[in-house]
């Protein structure tokens, strides 16, 4: 039963911290619409009505569409036809929620009392400790990689672990072989162990980028060039990848930065922002290079090469959306994690990561073919 002293919004809170919990290690998805169907049985009627109408005012455009087309679902098979409008509002609630939930724990720093480092004994040690946001990788000299069918398999031991579902195989693999595993190094889930695998029209170049930079260098101390590109959206019935990139893949725009700093350290700053629901996903490489001003950086080895994924919940998703990266308009993420890491990979290897990692190939294309790559 419903303790009386809870309200809406606690109710919800419970609920998404059941389900999460439900999910247990392994699953990506969750099961709330099961926790719905077994509250909607266990609650009385008139308290499932009032969490609903709670609900149904925190839901968003896209949930009400969604609703629209829940009878084409056998969603909440188990609740009286009635009443089922209600229990997606409370599942849009709960869902949101516990996605948000996981999303913290899957990018909190590394820690031991974490699932992962308690159940693979001598892993914690193999941790990456330095640089400004440690605790976020793994030495890759510590794992067995293995690639079958398009998926990784990633072992320690007797124990299959997970690399986070925001690493693209083909990146991964390109991280890999860019240097020695001993200076490689990954993110690995740390909510799951030993489970099995579940595997330039319409396009507003708001700055374009200088190509310049990458044959002369000519970026000096101080100063900064960068690039802006918007994906805009596109009519019904126009170029079939221009409508899967902006309504499938949720892609928005493609920002990018290059900054000269001290002792002729060239940095570029570069992140794709894609769309996933009321939030944003923003993912980011950069890379570091020491070439002096008038020399090309792709002569040169790469201090480092990183990856990373910034997610955007509600309210800082408004804010970066009107941000623009080649300004230096910089919004703090929500909760962020580093995927991957190579020290002294080769620069140029900076392109051939965007092309596997980034999900738009059109705004990669069209950012490549302005620097003439």
């Amino acid at each position: 039963m419903l303790p009386v002293s809870m309200s809406p919004d606690q109710v919800i809170a419970d609920v998404a911290t059941r389900v999460v919990d439900l999910a247990g290690e392994g699953h990506d998805s969750f099961p709330a619409a099961a926790e719905v169907e077994r509250l909607y049985a266990e609650w009385a009627r008139a308290t499932f009505v009032a969490i609903a109408a709670w609900a149904e005012e925190k839901m968003t455009d896209r949930d009400r569409q969604n609703r629209d087309g829940l009878h084409c679902t056998g969603l909440f098979s188990g609740i009286p036809s009635v009443d089922r409008s209600r229990a997606f509002a409370i599942w849009s609630s709960v869902t949101r929620l516990a996605h948000r939930r996981q999303l913290e724990q899957r990018f909190a720093p590394y820690s031991e009392d974490q699932i992962l480092f308690r159940r693979v004994p001598g892993l914690f040690q193999y941790i990456r400790t330095s640089g400004s946001r440690p605790s976020e990788l793994v030495s890759a000299s510590a794992l067995e990689f293995g690639f079958h069918a398009g998926a990784a398999d990633v072992r320690r031991g007797s124990h299959t672990l997970a690399i986070d579902s925001f690493l693209p195989v083909p990146t991964l693999h390109q991280f890999l072989d860019s240097a020695a595993r001993d200076g490689v190094f990954v993110r690995l889930n740390p909510t799951i162990v030993d489970a099995k695998r579940s595997g330039a029209l319409n396009e507003e170049v708001v700055r374009p980028s200088d190509p310049s930079w990458w044959s002369s260098g000519r970026v000096f101390r101080g100063k900064s060039t960068g690039f802006a590109l918007v994906r805009q959206k596109p009519d019904h019935g126009t170029d079939s990848q221009l409508s899967r990139e902006y309504y499938l893949l949720g892609v928005r725009a493609l920002q990018g930065v290059v900054s000269r700093f001290a002792g002729d350290r060239l940095s570029i700053m570069v992140e794709e922002l894609c769309e996933d629901g009321e939030n944003l996903v923003g993912r980011c490489l950069h890379a570091d290079v020491v070439a002096p001003a008038g020399a090309s950086p792709l002569n040169y080895a790469a201090e480092h090469i990183d990856i990373a994924v910034n997610y955007y919940f509600r309210e800082r998703a408004i804010e970066r959306n009107q941000a623009r990266l080649d300004l230096g308009q910089k919004v703090e993420a929500s909760v962020r994690t580093h995927l991957a890491r190579s020290d002294g990979a080769p620069f140029e290897m900076v392109f051939a990561i965007a092309s596997s990692f980034f999900r738009s190939e059109l705004l990669v294309k069209e950012w490549l073919d302005q620097e003439g790559r």
